[in-house]
């Protein structure tokens, strides 16, 4: 009976490896398996490498360039729109000062671009008083007028005489109404400077016979090289100047004379 229980036991022990040999072989699909992972890992890089090529070619589209300024022309050409995202403003027109670029659609916004340079006001002419004749910028005094003999010292003004000259007319001093002086040039602007005084009175200035305006030489202290009128923004070309006596007064002044001192012409 011994016997025979240990030869059972033998066969069962056989029987066990033989089980454990079967699990071998399922580790062996489970490797199988394994290997399939591996397959999906390069699937999600290849997915991955897509994205990045689908964003740089977003990123590409959100970088372009502003638009660039409009021509120059006579009053300056205005600066081009910017660019989606975060692309710069085109740039103003180089004249006469361009509008600023407006910012970009989309993403941050590009900044807007410069405006364009403004031009000066150009060179100036000036022309004293005693500059005498009827030809181009010339003081032509009509009546009256009277002038100091260079330099004129009495009465003294603060500030000086420009070039220590002037002339006068009207009031008790000279002339009568209706005296005036004329000066003929070629620009875009006048500028009329005269003197003032407690005794002095109202002109009348104007332009190309055009409509007149009053100014009044009239202050409480005597002043030389004194800004008086300034004419419009003319097209460059001919012009003449006009400044009338009119033996009229301010109720603070004395009298009525009129003086000249200068001109600029730009």
């Amino acid at each position: 009976m011994r016997r025979v229980s240990m030869l059972a036991f033998l066969l069962l022990g056989a029987a066990c490896e033989f089980d454990d040999s079967s699990d071998v072989k399922r580790d062996g699909s489970a490797g199988s398996t394994g290997s399939s992972t591996s397959t999906t890992d390069t699937a999600t890089t290849s997915s991955s490498t897509a994205t990045t090529a689908s964003t740089t070619a977003t990123t590409t589209s959100t970088t372009s360039s502003g638009g660039g300024g409009a021509s120059s022309g006579p009053t300056g050409g205005s600066a081009g729109e910017g660019g989606a995202g975060t692309s710069s403003g085109g740039g103003g027109g180089m004249s006469t000062g361009g509008a600023a670029g407006m910012a970009g659609s989309g993403g941050a916004g590009g900044e807007g671009g410069a405006g364009g340079a403004i031009d000066d006001a150009g060179a100036v002419t000036t022309i004293d008083d005693g500059v005498v004749g009827t030809g181009q910028n010339q003081f032509n005094y009509v009546g009256g007028w009277k002038m100091c003999t260079p330099p004129c010292t009495t009465p003294i003004a603060t500030p000086d005489l420009f070039m220590h000259t002037n002339h006068w007319d009207g009031g008790h001093d000279a002339g009568g109404a209706n005296d005036s002086v004329t000066l003929s040039f070629t620009g875009t602007q006048l500028l009329f400077y005269g003197v003032r005084d407690t005794h002095y009175g109202i002109g009348m200035v104007s332009m190309d016979g055009g409509t007149e305006v009053a100014i009044d030489f009239y202050s409480a202290v005597r002043a030389g090289d004194q800004l008086l009128w300034t004419s419009p923004v003319l097209p460059n070309a001919p012009h003449v100047f006009k400044l009338r006596v009119t033996d009229t007064k301010s109720a603070s002044s004395t009298d009525s004379t009129i003086a000249v001192d200068r001109v600029d012409i730009r």
